[in-house]
Formats: C-alpha cells, structure tokens, sequence
C-alpha cells in the first residue's frame, strides 16, 4: 500500500454534474492501494463521497443510474438550466441575459425545488448516518447569517448532504437551529483545510470546478457577479495550495448540470488518477517533516480553524 504511516485524506471539490468524476477518482485511488484515513466534501462531492462510502463502486453506479431516472430528480428542473456557460456564475449570467425565472429569483429564496433535491437525496442514502461510513466524513455548508463554515461529522447523510448541496439562489438553504446553510462552496469549494485540522497530514484535493469565464461582461449585474466569482476562485486557488497533490479531471464540454454524461465524467475520473499516479507516489515519497510543518504554518498564518462550527 502507498504512504504507509502516512495518514492520507481525500478532499471531493464541488461541480455539479462534474462531481461524477470523484467516483472514478475514487475507485482509482483504492486500486491503486491509496486509502484515506478521512474524507471531506463540499457539494457534488460530498454526495459521491457518501455514496462512494455506503455502496462501494459498483453499487454507487447502479444507484446513480436509479437516481436519474427517478421521478424526484426529474422535478428537481435541471433541464431548465442548460446553457452554453459553464458555470453556477455562468447559469445566473445567461438567466441575466435571457430574461429567464427572473420574477421568480425576485419573488422567492430559489428558482429551484428543494423538495425535489430533498427527496433525491434521500433516495439516494435513504436512513444511513455518518456512522455507517468507513472513514470519518466532513461536509461542509456555508451560514449565510454569520458567513460561518458549518461541517457536518453526525447524524443522518440526507440533511448534511441537502445543506452542502443548495446552490444559493438555485435551491432553498436549509434551516438549521439559527442557521440557514447552503453549499460550502463560497468559501469551502474543496475542503482541503478541514482534513488538515483533524489530524491529516497528506491531502489529494479533487478540483471538477469549471473553468472561469472569460467574456466581456454584457451588464452592470454581470460585472458585480463576475467580481465577486473573482475573489472566490483567488480564495480557492489559495486553499488547494494546502493540498500536496491537486487532480482534475478533464471534463471538457460538460457543464454542471450534464448529470446525463456520468459516465463520461466517471471514466475521466479513473483516467485523471491513472495519469496522477507518479506525481502522488513521488509527492508520497518526498512528504518530510518538513513539509508537513510548513503546511501546518500555513493553516495557522491564516486562522482557518477559527469561523468554523461541527456537528
């Protein structure tokens, strides 16, 4: 087995429909005799991170392929979001653009069903907890009160799940105590520093974000949003540096809401690993105490233990 005495965690980034690929990631890594010690996941990933935990590979897949065929996923509405952008930001620029669920985004918190997503996910981890992983699992929501991390450690998957995956605007947070959460993105896109405070010390983050934009924007609303994306992906490239390997997959034309091409993004997974697979066993190989102490100076410069809250 690869990096044995190092304890090995494996943070799952959000994506959509691009999350797909952490299963093929996953099955990868586990042939390829790399085991974690931990997992975390924001989003997409942590949904195929629980289901990658309750059902191994080939049970995840059959589930994945019920899912979509389901009543509950089909009332979720994605099919009313395809665009040509690739993005959430992208999503929000093209309703901008076209007019499209505009009263709607006035008139209430999501454009979206919650209750469909609700119901999907139920079932798709039915009554299973957090005790019934493998590995000890974080997932990460956002408080849009306090701008506080929420992560997730007990409890039934189907709520923490639910919180990590309300895209703001697109699904209804979650209330939860004096909480309302919503996907740990934002501030958590790949939750590399959550495996780092709890005893981790070689982090493989999986990024299946979509590229940036890069048009000219078109108005003063498009403007503000894609300034605020900026200091979101500055704030994500900063965090995965925590990370001593980074995998992404390559997922060229598939958007986040082509949950029709998981297959594709499931094998892209599986190639992404194979060809990471020298670089992770060297980073293995040349992991020193000293490299482990810079990270934990890291984590500590930026205070990233601190705004955080577990259940």
């Amino acid at each position: 087995m690869w990096g044995r005495g190092r304890r090995i965690g494996i943070a799952l980034g959000g994506g959509g429909a691009r999350g797909l690929a952490h299963l093929g990631v996953l099955q990868a890594l586990e042939e390829a005799g790399i085991r974690p010690v931990a997992v975390s996941g924001t989003s997409a990933g942590s949904i195929l991170g629980a289901l990658f935990g309750l059902y191994g590979y080939k049970g995840s897949l059959q589930v994945i392929e019920e899912g979509l065929q389901s009543r509950g996923y089909q009332e979720i509405g994605f099919g009313g979001l395809r665009q040509e952008a690739h993005g959430v930001f992208g999503t929000v620029q093209h309703w901008v653009r076209n007019g499209l669920t505009y009263l709607k985004a006035l008139r209430s918190t999501a454009v979206l069903s919650g209750r469909a997503l609700e119901v999907s996910i139920k079932n798709l981890v039915r009554y299973h907890t957090f005790d019934d992983l493998p590995w000890p699992f974080y997932v990460s929501a956002l408080d849009l009160k306090t701008g506080t991390d929420v992560i997730f450690t007990t409890g039934p998957l189907w709520r923490a799940l639910y919180a990590s995956s309300a895209i703001p605007g697109v699904f209804p947070p979650l209330e939860l105590h004096d909480w309302l959460l919503v996907d740990g993105g934002p501030s958590m896109k790949v939750p590399v520093e959550t495996l780092w405070l709890h005893g981790v010390d070689f982090v493989i983050a999986v990024d299946v974000g979509s590229p940036p934009e890069t048009h000219r924007p078109a108005n003063a609303l498009e403007t503000m949003i894609r300034a605020d994306q900026m200091g979101v992906q500055k704030l994500h490239r900063l965090l995965l540096n925590l990370a001593q390997v980074v995998i992404r997959p390559e997922l060229d034309g598939m958007t986040w809401v082509d949950f029709e091409k998981w297959r594709f993004a499931v094998d892209r997974g599986r190639r992404a690993v194979e060809q990471a697979l020298p670089r992770i066993r060297e980073a293995l190989r040349r992991h020193r105490w000293y490299r482990r102490w810079l990270q934990r100076r890291l984590l500590n410069t930026l205070h990233l233990e601190q705004n955080k809250v577990y259940l």
